[in-house]
């Protein structure tokens, strides 16, 4: 039968007698409890909305809303795996900035400017000063997400279902063979991790409506693949690790703007739910 609901019966016991026992299997999830969220070194500014890039041990976090709520912030912040340190300023006070990279080589990209004005500029990071480069991202707006590397790097234009990849110096884009296939196009909130060639995108809002969405899609460098849903339709996801080594955590489930605890895991295939976050956030 199905894998919710199967059962064995007969058989026969280690000593070979014949058994007339039936069991019964009901699965409703897969629960992953291998892990759980501690609690780290708390950040210099309280922000939302930012670009983030690096590992657990050494990552950045660089621009977004700042208390009192919304101030736009320049501030970047570099953490060790146990603290967080202020480094260089941005060149623009701006939130929702695309990013990628590593602690000593990151990128970030776009971003909504004070006044609602829209940016396009593309700045590298060498870690401890970030430079604008003449690379200017396609299109000026708020970028959702990104991955890869400095010179290596994928991202999708704001509300759009286009794909662009940044080289060192210039972005181009894919054109259609290489369009997200979520329809109607995801508009924003969705999470990314990965590299260049084996990239991961899950859940966010799309139009019309909007509506949170459920689905994955795999990049292979050149093209996305619907996956496994998300277990939850849900915006502003957090995509970590790799591939076919992710993790989902928070995120808000709108309309209500609640932020939630859930986390997930993901094998290359199939999410899972994991140990939720000790604080809700989006």
């Amino acid at each position: 039968t199905s894998s919710t609901n199967g059962f064995i019966c007969g058989g026969q016991t280690p000593a070979a007698t014949n058994n007339t026992t039936t069991q019964e299997y009901n699965k409703s999830a897969n629960v992953i409890t291998a892990g759980a969220w501690g609690t780290g070194g708390a950040m210099n500014t309280a922000r939302s909305l930012m670009g983030s890039f690096g590992t657990r041990t050494a990552a950045v976090a660089v621009a977004g809303l700042k208390n009192p709520y919304a101030t736009y912030s320049n501030d970047t912040e570099k953490y060790d795996g146990t603290s967080w340190t202020n480094s260089g300023n941005y060149p623009q006070t701006v939130y929702s900035v695309g990013s990628a990279g590593t602690s000593t080589a990151g990128l970030a990209f776009g971003g909504n400017l004070p006044g609602s004005p829209e940016t396009n500029t593309t700045c590298e990071f060498d870690g401890s000063t970030w430079t604008a480069v003449p690379g200017n991202f396609p299109v000026s707006g708020g970028v959702t997400a990104g991955f890869g590397t400095q010179t290596a790097a994928i991202a999708n234009l704001p509300g759009a279902a286009t794909t662009v990849a940044y080289d060192g110096s210039t972005w181009t884009a894919f054109g259609s063979p290489g369009n997200m296939v979520t329809s109607p196009t995801r508009l924003d909130g969705y999470g990314q991790s990965g590299t260049s060639t084996a990239g991961l995108m899950v859940a966010g809002r799309t139009g019309s409506g909007p509506v949170n969405t459920t689905n994955t899609e795999e990049w292979n460098g050149s093209a996305w693949t619907a996956s496994g849903s998300y277990p939850v339709a849900i915006v502003f996801v957090q995509s970590i690790g790799t591939q076919t080594a992710n993790v989902g955590a928070g995120g808000d489930t709108m309309p209500g703007e609640t932020a939630q605890t859930t986390t997930c895991s993901y094998d290359g295939s199939t999410w899972a739910t994991a140990p939720n976050l000790g604080t809700a956030v989006t």
